[in-house]
């Protein structure tokens, strides 16, 4: 530090070009600093768009020939064949209702994390829904000889996105069915508390999840089993998924596991907030929500 007083004119002036000069410098770093930031930002902008974009193109590139396969192996599974032949056109559409379920699980993970979801509400009928989601999960019901145990205890339609609530309740049971041991019930229960929530848990009898992974169920990828020969099939999707999209609707998901025991708690509004403010995303119900090729598209 330069004590000011003691120093003559000459030297005052060339201190205070010094630390002007200085000053200027650090001001012209700064523009370039903040010019670099906001192409940075501007870039970030731009590939935040083409994967969106990107994101909207395969969905519609993968759903449009999943739809036509689905339809086309759903028509050779009801047509008349011998046995083999039969057997293996039911096996062909439930492999690919598999497909569909994982591919729709991945664009609905991709959305969640980019915040595309939207919410088109309709009013949801449980009994509907569970149907769609039972004859997604068949083969696996059939294969293991499920009791699927449904008690809707619920006096009337609950209004939400009909296409998500299909997804959250198809992974959920899809879990359960996956990790529950074999002639075992798999039970689905839905009521209204007072304050208007719907409450809709899905128990199974499977091995439970293990300690070691309670807090870590929600994340992506998760899987209790690795490698090639793991027990149970799946990306490790569907609870992330689950969680994301319940959020996305004002609600929550939970867990209570032990051996034997695994239940898992949608707690969700039975009228979403945003329809109380005049929101324009409620559609007109459609008595028929599902469409007959066994495709969900969220």
């Amino acid at each position: 530090m330069i004590d000011l007083t003691s120093v003559d004119d000459g030297k005052f002036l060339e201190e205070i070009e010094r630390r002007f000069l200085e000053k200027n410098a650090s001001i012209t770093e700064m523009q370039g600093m903040t010019r670099h930031l906001l192409e940075m930002n501007e870039k970030a902008r731009q590939a935040e768009a083409i994967k969106n974009e990107f994101l909207s193109l395969i969905k519609n590139e993968f759903n449009n020939p999943i739809s036509s396969l689905l339809s086309f192996s759903k028509a050779l599974a009801h047509g008349k064949h011998t046995h083999r032949a039969g057997e293996m056109t039911r096996m062909a559409h439930q492999e690919m209702l598999r497909l569909d379920f994982h591919m729709q699980n991945i664009f609905a993970a991709a959305e969640i994390e980019s915040g595309q979801l939207q919410n088109d509400y309709t009013e949801v009928q449980l009994e509907e829904v569970m149907e769609q989601v039972c004859r997604y999960l068949r083969y696996i019901i059939d294969e293991k000889s499920l009791d699927i145990n449904v008690k809707n205890n619920l006096s009337r339609p609950f209004i939400s996105d009909n296409q998500k609530f299909f997804t959250m309740l198809l992974n959920l049971v899809s879990n359960a069915c996956e990790y529950s041991h074999d002639q075992s019930c798999i039970e689905i229960t839905a009521t209204e508390s007072p304050d208007g929530m719907i409450i809709l848990q899905v128990t199974d009898q499977g091995e439970g999840i293990p300690t070691q992974y309670h807090d870590r169920i929600y994340n992506r990828f998760t899987q209790f089993h690795s490698g090639k020969n793991r027990p149970h099939t799946g990306l490790g999707l569907g609870l992330s998924v689950v969680k994301g999209v319940a959020e996305s609707l004002e609600g929550s998901i939970s867990s209570q596991s032990e051996p034997g025991k695994t239940t898992f708690t949608l707690l969700f509004p039975a009228k979403p907030s945003d329809l109380e403010h005049g929101s324009d995303n409620m559609k007109e119900f459609d008595d028929e929500p599902f469409d007959d090729e066994d495709t969900l598209e969220l």
